[in-house]
């Protein structure tokens, strides 16, 4: 395994971290089921069997179900061990308060190595979040000086949030999307580095898109083995401090270390083939990059295209179902106006997929 410094932490981490999101279970019943069953036993073997590949870092959040449950069974006894990174979507005071509170149990840990802002959105939400007196922030910097939080960090999909967050210079790490799909923050990564924040790639196979995508790749000639080895190569090729794949199966461990063996025996694949793969694929695939919003019938697109993701790409129907339960009367506010088509730099057709995602997804 390679290790190095993630940031201002100083902390050693692999260059490959264990992403929480495939352990997570879709429904509170099958979580229920899952306790008493195999699937619960292979996650526990799996994490473990990261641990004695050398994997250290293990990202998860409060809102991945069980993960951080699984993650924290399986590696309490290895605790001094390993770096362990969650995250809340928390931008009230007393909301992060019981995050915070929850996490350390699920994990059962008495501190978090890594606690997250998870998916600040804009600049607005940013700002609720550091609100002096009521801010999720607040929570995280009392948590600091209890012992309870170690450094704290902010994940997002909108580049300006980041500018935002590191000029601030009250974060520790920053965790952005990159994949071959998604270069908007790509050049937050060396403002990142020139300010010794470290850099946390998530989604490297683009949440699925990529992965899911080898039906319309075929005249590529590629496997899926391969099409795996150039998306991750791509982001090892980058600047950034840590790299978590999510990871369900030991497999799935051995392929993405193997990966980063290779890469870093410059292994390399041609320019014209990646560029085929991302002309391909990228043109049905969101970036979360919100330019479609706000939507004059307050339709929460960012949100629906995203909830399909777990749906499709991560095979979480349940969960994915419950999620858009929450926001499915504001879907049927739609007027079809177009408005957002018309603000989408990648023209996409939002219109057609808002109605394709509620199809699916409200039976």
């Amino acid at each position: 395994m390679i290790y190095q410094k993630l940031g201002k932490t100083n902390l050693t981490v692999s260059k490959i971290g264990f992403g929480g999101i495939p352990i997570m279970t879709g429904h509170e019943s099958i979580f229920l089921a899952r306790l008493k069953g195999s699937l619960y036993t292979e996650s526990l073997e799996t994490i473990r069997y990261a641990f004695g590949k050398g994997i250290n870092f293990y990202d998860t959040a409060i809102d991945y179900r069980d993960s951080e449950k699984i993650i924290g069974e399986a590696l309490c006894n290895v605790r001094k061990e390993v770096i362990l990174a969650t995250k809340s979507k928390a931008l009230s005071y007393d909301k992060m308060i019981n995050d915070i509170t929850s996490s350390l149990k699920n994990l059962q840990t008495d501190y978090i190595d890594l606690f997250q802002l998870h998916y600040v959105k804009n600049s607005n939400a940013l700002e609720q979040i550091m609100n002096p007196e009521n801010g999720a922030f607040k929570a995280l910097l009392e948590k600091k000086e209890e012992g309870a939080i170690r450094f704290i960090g902010l994940a997002s999909h909108n580049p300006f949030v980041f500018k935002e967050a590191i000029d601030a210079n009250l974060f520790d790490t920053i965790q952005l999307p990159l994949n071959l799909l998604e270069h908007e923050c790509n050049h937050i990564i060396e403002i990142a580095k020139n300010n010794n924040v470290g850099t946390i790639a998530m989604k490297p196979y683009a949440g699925g898109a990529l992965t899911n995508s080898l039906v319309k790749l075929t005249e590529l000639g590629l496997s899926n083995q391969e099409l795996k080895e150039i998306a991750l190569s791509y982001v090892y090729s980058t600047d950034v401090s840590i790299t978590i794949p999510g990871m369900g199966t030991k497999s799935e461990v051995d392929e993405n270390i193997q990966i980063l063996l290779n890469k870093m025996n410059n292994k390399k694949y041609p320019l014209e083939l990646i560029n085929s793969i991302i002309k391909k694929v990228g043109k049905t695939f969101c970036r979360r990059c919100q330019y479609c919003e706000p939507c004059p019938n307050n339709i929460s697109i960012s949100a629906i295209l995203r909830i399909i993701k777990y749906y499709e790409d991560y095979d979480l129907p349940d969960w994915a179902k419950e999620q858009y339960k929450e926001i499915e009367k504001n879907y049927l506010n739609c007027s079809r106006c177009y408005i957002c088509e018309s603000k989408c730099p990648y023209d996409l057709k939002i219109v057609n997929e808002l109605e394709r995602i509620h199809n699916i997804i409200s039976k």
